[in-house]
Parts: C-alpha cells; structure tokens; sequence
C-alpha cells in the first residue's frame, strides 16, 4: 500500500521549505544541526514550550493497533504507540523517525482541515500530500541537508540515529536525486 495515498490535502511546501523550517527549529531550540535530534526530549519539553494545551501520551500497542502514531495538531495531541516510543528512547532509527514524523505534523498542519481532503490522496501532488510533507520534515529535523551532503549512507545512520532506508532517502532528496522523503 502506497503510505502517501493515506494523507489529505494541504496547502503546497517544497522541500526547501521543510529544510528552512527544521533550521530555524534546531537555532531555536539549541540543537546543532551536527547534533542528532532529540526527538523524545522535543516531544516531551520543546513542544509544551511552543504550545501551552500540549500533550503526548504513549498508547499501548492493542489500543492504537497498525498506527505508530496519530497526530491531532489542533488539539496539539500527539499519540505514539508504546513500543515506537520505547524504541524512540533506545535510539531505533525507524522509530525515532515516527515520533519526528508526528512532531512535523504538529509543526506543519496546525489550523489546516486535514479532514476536508480524504479525496483519494493518492492522486495529489505529493508536495500537496500530508503524509509527505510529515516525512520531508521529519527527514529534515533528523538530518541536516547541510551536515549530510558530503556523508555516506552509513555516515549518517551512525551520526544520526536513523535507519538506513531514512539516511539513503534524504541523501537522495538531499542531492536532489529524488523529489519525495
């Protein structure tokens, strides 16, 4: 199943748009782009910074099933299944990449109808596509395109707590061999 044909709608951001955002939220935050991001550390103190109402909670895996995480930026509520976050805190390349996933929906889709746009999001642009700009943050968070251009694959798994599958992806988009996370 294409895992972009389950996001709405939303309004178009380039690449280069996720790219200026993650930067501004490391220089906020203190998180050298050298550094690998501290997606639970975020998740638990940086976000209830930035929103007053925040809150996450770590959902047991029978409760929240095939989801490994929901996001409700509204709200501002985050739901992450129990073992991603357990992972996330054991520094699990795929799971860390989760929980940056619905921290860049919390950041990006806040105050926009997610629900407006079911309509086969497998057919829209994919820079129109929810699931795709999460990814393409989440990407961008996790490795810096300015520290990862000149790394190997394995370089930034290592440096970077990430999957293999996320470190080619980004380097990929990072060097523009690829339009999408």
């Amino acid at each position: 199943m294409n895992h972009y044909a389950e996001g709405c709608e939303v309004p178009p951001h380039s690449r280069m748009d996720f790219r200026l955002l993650a930067k501004a939220v490391r220089k906020e935050f203190g998180i050298p782009e050298a550094d690998a991001f501290p997606v639970v550390q975020f998740l638990e103190f940086a976000l209830p910074q930035l929103y007053d109402d925040f809150e996450y909670q770590v959902v047991e895996e029978s409760i929240m099933g095939e989801n490994h995480g929901m996001t409700y930026p509204d709200q501002h509520r985050i739901l992450i299944r129990e073992d991603v976050y357990e992972g996330a805190i054991a520094d699990k390349g795929r799971d860390r990449f989760t929980v940056a996933h619905e921290i860049s929906h919390q950041l990006v889709h806040e105050g926009i109808p997610l629900t407006m746009a079911r309509r086969d999001a497998g057919k829209l642009e994919l820079y129109r596509n929810s699931e795709w700009q999460a990814d393409c943050m989440a990407g961008e968070l996790l490795m810096p395109y300015s520290e990862i251009k000149m790394m190997s694959p394995r370089g930034i798994v290592d440096a970077y707590r990430v999957s293999l599958t996320a470190a080619e992806t980004q380097l990929k988009a990072a060097l523009g061999r690829r339009r999408c996370a």
